[in-house]
């Protein structure tokens, strides 16, 4: 949850439940998940999909990267700020 509050803070407390909220519902806060259709970590960020968003978030090797905790929640925080919500809606 340090993770989740250093990177997610910055948009404030709603969000930062919703945040906690969805890596619960997406991984159970685990980083070493991985689903069938290529998502990974704390945040199921769809990869190689989101590539761009690692690097931007200092983790060019996204491959890597894949199952680092620390990364999944910094590249989900990018994503956020420029997708909002909708990339983890059912």
């Amino acid at each position: 949850m340090n993770l989740i509050h250093e990177h997610w803070d910055r948009f404030g407390p709603e969000v930062v439940e919703w945040a906690i909220g969805i890596a619960w519902r997406e991984s159970n806060c685990r980083p070493d998940v991985a689903s069938p259709t290529g998502c990974y970590s704390i945040f199921q960020m769809a990869l190689p999909l989101h590539k761009g968003i690692y690097a931007a978030a200092g983790y060019p090797d996204w491959y890597a990267a894949r199952y680092d905790a620390r990364a999944s929640v910094a590249a989900a925080a990018l994503l956020y700020a420029s997708s909002g919500s909708s990339p983890w809606r059912l």
